[in-house]
């Protein structure tokens, strides 16, 4: 029996897109980048997402720093493709070779422009966390004594990110930010690495309003594997499904 599943899930994963939304890549990978993403495709994963922002980057180390991921993928194109679509994605797996995209996590690189929402998505941004756990111009994060949603700015950033078409991503965030967020957003919104708080009652995780509420704007959440906002020292397979099972009976598996 436990051979017949492991053939169901492994044919059900061949089939599937495997999608991983976050992947922080910094300088420190410069040493290694010829090791961790081919990792990634050995371990059947079809698309990453890498954030290309570190603390305190400005908008043109920001530019520098994604010309670089770009160079680097298009050098190793018989291993990885760049995606800026689903079609890229999907041409890479019908071609064996790991779809990789960009990410902010939070909005520092836009440095304080709305317009450079444009700018970044023609260089391959796809999705943006509002914020990175703390306040800043957006509106709050979800590490904050205070709630207080978002800013004007994190209204007009939020309709600019539709209009150019960067997913508006709610993990980190606070929680007033994310729901007035998710009233704002025409289109999709995601929580592109959170766990459910009804579980394990951690400020990085989110509640089940805002859950039911990404699941009505047509998103996603993304299980998080790290053992804090698991409840689990060892995170284990065992505690993600948890969280998995939980979220998928909320609102229904395709959320997740």
């Amino acid at each position: 029996m436990e051979t017949k599943y492991r053939e169901q899930a492994r044919q059900i994963a061949n089939e599937s897109v495997v999608c991983d939304l976050i992947l922080p890549w910094n300088h420190h990978f410069m040493i290694d980048d010829n090791v961790t993403l081919p990792k990634y495709k050995k371990a059947g994963i079809d698309f990453v997402s890498l954030t290309v922002n570190v603390s305190g980057n400005a908008f043109a180390s920001t530019v520098r720093h994604i010309s670089w991921v770009k160079a680097h993928i298009a050098a190793n194109s018989d291993t990885m493709i760049f995606a800026a679509s689903a079609e890229d994605i999907r041409a890479a797996k019908a071609t064996g070779r790991l779809a990789v995209g960009i990410h902010f996590q939070g909005t520092a690189p836009i440095d304080g422009s709305v317009e450079n929402v444009q700018t970044f998505y023609d260089l391959g941004i796809r999705h943006m966390l509002l914020a990175y756990n703390q306040k800043n111009a957006v509106g709050d994060g979800c590490s904050e004594r205070t709630d207080a949603g978002l800013s004007r700015f994190g209204i007009r950033l939020i309709e600019e990110m539709n209009r150019v078409g960067v997913l508006v991503d709610g993990s980190h965030t606070g929680y007033r930010s994310t729901m007035e967020a998710m009233e704002v957003c025409k289109g999709p919104f995601i929580f592109s690495h959170s766990n459910t708080h009804a579980l394990v009652s951690h400020y990085r995780n989110i509640r089940d309003d805002q859950i039911r509420a990404c699941a009505k704007s047509g998103g996603i959440i993304g299980i998080n594997g790290v053992n804090e906002f698991l409840g689990d020292a060892s995170a284990s397979t065992e505690s993600m499904f948890r969280h998995v099972d939980y979220i998928a009976g909320l609102v229904g598996a395709e959320h997740l």
